[in-house]
């Protein structure tokens, strides 16, 4: 059983690394990537060098930080998705509307995750495994419509690879119409319609 120092001591890391990824978001806000450091951090946290020091050693540890606070939520909403007791077809819809949203919400981050030059090789496997995760449950998703006879019997894997190419598309169209929002409800729509009718107009 911890003891009551040790968990005032978990509760004010908690709420520091809070603070540290609310200065950090705010630092990529005004400087973006390239202005990222660990000085403009420290002060927008409004703590010392040091103690940013003592929670993450570098960039890299920081960002992966955000990646992990950001992304980790949206995650679990595609588990929630995946789980629910609802057609195949209504989780793909659900799916396809809680990503596009997601990136709407997260705009700042993922026009650097898409756009910034240079990031590190632990940046790009952390976003690499937020994205592998994600299309595992959309493939998951698109299994269960086959076996229930309510998808053509494509393969899972490789539908799911199309679907993510066409919503990442269409998020980095948005990025670089520079005065454009990034998804539209009418967007939604027309993805569903496209992934579920096809361009065929023939029965």
């Amino acid at each position: 059983m911890p003891t009551l120092a040790k968990k005032r001591k978990t509760e004010w890391d908690v709420m520091m690394k809070n603070a540290i990824f609310e200065a950090t978001m705010a630092v990529l806000g005004e400087y973006g990537f390239e202005g990222l450091r660990m000085d403009r951090v420290a002060k927008a946290a409004e703590v010392s060098t040091g103690t940013l020091y003592n929670y993450f050693k570098n960039k890299d540890e920081l960002l992966l930080h955000v990646l992990d606070t950001r992304f980790e939520p949206i995650l679990q909403e595609f588990l929630k998705i995946i789980k629910s007791n609802v057609s195949p077809p209504e989780k793909l819809e659900a799916f396809v509307r809680e990503f596009l949203m997601s990136m709407q919400h997260h705009r700042s981050l993922v026009i650097i995750i898409l756009s910034a030059e240079g990031l590190s090789l632990p940046i790009k496997t952390g976003a690499n495994e937020k994205r592998e995760s994600s299309h595992t449950i959309l493939a998951d998703i698109i299994k269960q419509g086959v076996e229930q006879g309510l998808f053509r019997p494509f393969d899972p894997q490789r539908t799911a690879q199309l679907i993510f190419g066409a919503m990442h598309g269409l998020v980095q169209s948005r990025i670089d119409a520079d005065n454009e929002p990034l998804i539209v409800e009418s967007d939604i729509s027309e993805c569903m319609d496209l992934f579920f009718s096809g361009l065929n107009t023939r029965g």
